[in-house]
């Protein structure tokens, strides 16, 4: 199973939705691939500093790399227009 995540979405966003995600990976199967949609760079440091490889004992690992974010002042609709390669935009276009 394929779970994605916005990790750029939500309060505190992205360090608390980082920590949920790696929560997860331990109580995912092997066959699981857990998909992170957001920032590369900031979801890539957060895995290399728990020293975790994208294909550890657990779940796997999927980062899609966004380069916008949807502000929590952007107008709702606008914004996924607007902004098509935001986290919640491509992770709703994912398949």
């Amino acid at each position: 199973m394929r779970i994605g995540v916005d990790v750029m979405g939500g309060d505190n966003a992205p360090d608390e939705i980082l920590k949920g995600c790696f929560a997860a990976l331990q109580k995912l199967p092997r066959e699981d691939t857990l998909v992170r949609f957001g920032k590369g760079d900031i979801i890539e440091d957060a895995i290399k500093d728990r020293g975790l490889s994208k294909d550890g004992p657990n779940a796997s690992i999927e980062v899609i790399h966004c380069s916008e974010v949807i502000e929590m002042d952007d107008p709702p609709v606008e914004a996924v227009r607007s902004k098509r390669d935001s986290s919640i935009s491509r992770a709703a276009e994912y398949a």
